[in-house]
């Protein structure tokens, strides 16, 4: 639906209780950041993008959910973790910046070059927002040196997304 490879529930199983396999937030995250920086970067190329507007609007969505769980799960078991509050300020800013530039994206007019502009714009900031988290000394790094329960946010992460997914499908 999103494009983004998750788990799946085995033929015959239950999602719940697939949810209960051990799943690491840090393996999760990287994953759909190295995905996520993929489809934008093959976008990119394809000129002009203004043919490109159901393979973008559906990179926004999957951005979006990415973010949001981010945002609303991995961010503040984080900070309760670590207590690296710059850090975890510095994570939120830029993920504001994303938003903001999904949010253009999906409100400019295809037709104009603003529009093509917006999309590299959000790989530039996305693909940032992914290399900030997973660099050394980064929030991925400090993650994995605390207590963070990482298969329980893991787990939590996917939930939430699954969630968010099911309400886009809905909303259509």
């Amino acid at each position: 639906m999103l494009g983004l490879t998750l788990p799946t529930t085995p033929p015959g199983e239950h999602m719940d209780t697939q949810l209960t396999v051990s799943l690491d937030a840090i393996d999760l995250l990287k994953t759909e950041h190295h995905q996520l920086v993929q489809r934008l970067g093959d976008i990119l190329p394809l000129q002009p993008l203004s043919h490109c507007v159901e393979r973008i609007d559906s990179l926004c969505a999957a951005l979006k959910v990415h973010m949001i769980a981010e945002r609303e799960i991995f961010y503040p078991e984080f900070l309760h973790a670590t207590h690296d509050t710059l850090s975890y300020l510095c994570a939120s800013i830029n993920d504001e910046s994303v938003k903001n530039i999904i949010d253009e994206v999906e409100n400019a007019d295809p037709g104009d070059l603003e529009f093509s502009a917006r999309v590299h714009e959000l790989y530039i900031l996305f693909a940032h927002h992914a290399k900030d988290a997973e660099k050394p000394s980064g929030l991925f790094d400090a993650a994995q040196h605390s207590a963070l329960d990482r298969h329980e946010v893991g787990r939590a992460i996917l939930m939430r997304k699954r969630e968010l997914e099911d309400e886009l499908v809905v909303a259509q």
